[in-house]
């Protein structure tokens, strides 16, 4: 991810951690895999911990992190919060349906070269995502930031490095401007 290059921060893509997590073959290992054929969520404490743990491996090589596709649902919000902390920062790219419903097709036809998902189903897909994201978007008011995704990729990119730039100024005055008590 450009972002993530761009700031030196650690990329986390939840389905990632989860694929990587299930090539250990341990016996939990085999459970996420079972559960998630059988189209279970992983659960938000084990997801969670994963997480956790990837940004512990690179707490000393990486400047932060930003995470993709995490969290979807507002009990891992919660649990993110309170296991980690709260993020400084969350970006939402915010674009109508109708290209929510292009965009879903043309990655549908980009990995299996004709489309096996009907209309209904992209509908009932993008209904369920902003179901889900709202609760989210809701929890983490005070810290979004909404950009219009419907740009092209140069622009989203720009809004993105202009909303993390003004989190990171704020940041850095509020640090440089602590003075310990002596």
């Amino acid at each position: 991810m450009k972002l993530a290059e761009k700031y030196g921060f650690l990329h986390i893509l939840a389905s990632e951690v989860i694929r990587q997590e299930i090539m250990t073959r341990t016996e939990r290992a085999f459970t996420l895999a079972r559960m998630m054929s059988q189209g279970q969520l992983v659960p938000t404490d084990i997801l969670v911990e994963l997480i956790a743990i990837k940004m512990l491996n690179n707490l000393y090589n990486k400047n932060g992190v930003i995470l993709s596709g995490f969290p979807k649902r507002k009990e891992q919000c919660k649990s993110f919060d309170t296991a980690i902390r709260p993020p400084d920062i969350v970006l939402y790219l915010n674009v109508r349906n109708s290209v929510l419903s292009d965009r879903i097709m043309g990655r549908i036809i980009t990995t299996t070269e004709r489309p096996m998902i009907s209309y209904e189903e992209i509908k009932n897909q993008i209904k369920e995502f902003h179901k889900r994201n709202r609760l989210v978007i809701k929890h983490y008011k005070e810290r979004l930031i909404n950009i219009d995704g419907e740009f092209d990729a140069i622009k989203v990119y720009e809004d993105a490095c202009n909303a993390i730039d003004n989190v990171l100024m704020k940041t850095s005055s509020t640090a440089s401007s602590f003075q310990p008590n002596l």
